[in-house]
């Protein structure tokens, strides 16, 4: 070899050296990012159950949470410390997995009570096999939505493909899989396709489709002998407009919660309890105040249902279990620092996947195509769905995360060797991040909101920690009774107050209360200013029109009534509860202006 091939061999060399240590150093910090970001959302968590008025129901929900992030930190340190074969044997446990929960929905799903679906030669074929399969015992048999059972699988399934593919293009392992292999994951995911189909969940049918095209877009992009950044830039940014750009439309559309938009009619109606249905556009509209009341802390682990119920809808038993949106039930349950921080993990995920494909030849510890491909359908069912986050299936929603840093975790002995100069920039970035949160945690509009957060806590808490239907009839005569005490919750409302009087949450909360304790004049103050801050909101209507009816003007009342759904007897409930405490007139007077209002 020349002077000059040796020289130019070296450069070369030193070229990739450098290449690669940029490489290592965007990896780990893309590591980090996600780790502090899980740790921002456990945090969240925890502070969801402290939140909870049921304990017993937070713990099973914490438990999954907990799990699903101690699965993603196990295949992410198995990576780390090169264990391929491993993670490729536990991604062909995920088809395993899938078709057991196929096999289960299949023998377990109630398509009779269900009514005649979407597609009508699959519910005559749930029908034909409900007929013919074997009865499962009643201890085995927990009912399992269409919902939340497609929501695992079009996760479970990609993963699933991915280990088998790796197993069988590795030396080593393909001597295990191969013989028989191919034919029994073929089947497994002619099966685990037929299970989706039946669940007969338009949500699910479309995450595998999107599913398939991020897969083949990944599979491409890996084939290209050069990096072309503006390409995954354009595939991220257009899976991000069109996720946030599918609720900003449903949610901004003109139109009251009453009615039915054509968005609401496309994405369909979400089922509640004993088979009553809501638009999920008008679902999520309503679903909205809740963020407001708990900022921070969220409703609390496993109390959506009654939360909901209780101080949006004003009902008083419960009614539907989730958002049917995921980020959106992240945020409703948990808080919105715990749904900006799972955002920002499954951001770093996805955008590790797709810089670790343009990166021809690299050793990687799972396709980068099945683990791009089980986030977009997350991504996409969760647009329409959020049962299997709130189901005991939670813990598969966090798997396409872990397989997704297989991709591009690295091994230990790489390290966190960050240069002098990025560790400075990432030390000041921080620094200054740090300092903005100061600063907004010092602003009234914040300490406000942390305010009314805690009343909502402690009324929620003091409330249905109480409250059980039939015992009580109405959660007014919890606050009435006696047996409770509401000044905690309502000291927080008025430093609330206090501190921001547009607050709208504390106002409505605040007045809430002081109606259902009769003290009518402090109620309507509050009721109405919290209604001149956020004039759409829902509850903000209904109690404003019963504050119009009970002070003598029905018609005003039938005014705002007419704009929100009132299907659930709400009014009816009302009219029983002035008779209930010995007020005929006032009871005389919502009767009316449901009349007027054609409730």
């Amino acid at each position: 070899m020349t002077q000059s091939a040796i020289a130019e061999s070296a450069t070369a060399s030193n070229s990739r050296s450098r290449t690669n240590s940029t490489r290592t150093t965007v990896a780990d910090r893309r590591f980090v990012l996600f780790w502090l970001a899980a740790l921002v959302f456990y945090a969240g968590t925890l502070l969801s159950f402290w939140a909870a008025y049921d304990r017993s129901a937070a713990f099973g929900r914490l438990a999954a949470l907990t799990a699903g992030l101690v699965a993603t930190a196990v295949i992410a340190l198995l990576a780390r410390r090169g264990h391929h074969a491993l993670i490729a044997w536990m991604g062909l446990g995920c088809l395993a997995l899938a078709v057991l929960i196929g096999s289960y929905f299949l023998l377990i799903y109630d398509w009779q009570a269900a009514g005649a679906g979407k597609v009508a030669i699959i519910y005559r074929l749930g029908l034909w096999l409900q007929a013919v399969r074997p009865t499962i015992p009643l201890p085995f048999s927990d009912d399992i939505n269409g919902n939340v059972a497609g929501g695992a699988l079009v996760l479970l399934l990609p993963l699933g493909l991915g280990g088998a593919g790796w197993l069988m293009q590795n030396r080593s392992a393909s001597r295990v899989v191969r013989p028989l292999g191919g034919v029994a994951v073929t089947a497994a995911a002619i099966f685990v396709l037929a299970a989706i189909m039946m669940t007969l969940s338009r949500g699910s049918w479309f995450a595998v489709a999107a599913s398939l095209v991020a897969a083949t877009y990944v599979a491409w992009r890996g084939r290209m002998e050069k990096d072309r950044l503006w390409l995954d830039v354009i595939f991220f940014a257009a899976i991000a407009a069109f996720l946030i750009g599918i609720f900003a439309l449903a949610v901004l559309w003109p139109g009251s919660s009453a009615g039915v938009s054509g968005v609401d009619a496309l994405l369909g109606s979400a089922t509640g309890v004993g088979g009553s249905g809501a638009g999920r556009v008008s679902l999520w509209r309503d679903m909205l105040p809740l963020v407001a009341d708990y900022p921070f802390t969220g409703g609390g682990l496993g109390s959506t249902m009654m939360v909901f119920s209780s101080y949006i809808l004003m009902l008083h038993v419960g009614f539907i279990g989730h958002a049917h949106h995921l980020f959106l039930q992240i945020a409703v349950e948990q808080g919105l620092p715990a749904m900006v921080a799972f955002s920002v993990m499954t951001g770093t995920a996805a955008w590790g996947v797709l810089r670790s494909a343009a990166q021809p030849g690299r050793r990687r510890d799972f396709p980068a195509s099945a683990a791009i491909a089980a986030i977009v359908a997350m991504l996409i069912h969760g647009t329409v769905d959020a049962g299997t986050w709130t189901s005991k299936l939670a813990p598969v929603v966090f798997l396409p995360l872990g397989f997704a840093l297989a991709t591009w975790a690295l091994p230990v002995s790489d390290g966190f060797n960050l240069p002098r100069s990025s560790g400075r920039t990432a030390w000041a970035a921080s620094a200054l991040a740090l300092a903005a949160l100061f600063i907004v945690a010092l602003l009234p509009s914040t300490r406000s909101a942390v305010q009314s957060n805690l009343g909502a806590v402690a009324q929620t808490r003091a409330e249905l920690g109480l409250y059980a239907w039939p015992e009580w009839p109405i959660q007014d005569a919890v606050r009435r009774s006696g047996q409770i005490d509401l000044t905690p919750a309502m000291r927080h409302y008025e430093a609330a107050l206090s501190l921001n009087p547009t607050n709208a949450a504390a106002s409505r909360r605040l007045g809430q209360i002081e109606l259902s304790l009769g003290q009518y004049e402090a109620a309507t103050k509050h009721i109405q200013a919290a209604f001149d801050v956020t004039p759409d909101r829902r509850p903000e209507r209904q109690l404003l029109g019963e504050i119009r009816a009970i002070n003598g003007s029905p018609q005003g009342a039938a005014e705002l009534w007419r704009t929100i759904s009132l299907t659930h007897q709400q009014l009816a409930l009302r009219h029983w509860w002035y008779n209930e405490i010995g007020e005929p007139e006032k009871a005389a007077l919502v009767a009316q202006g449901a009349q007027l209002a054609g409730q």
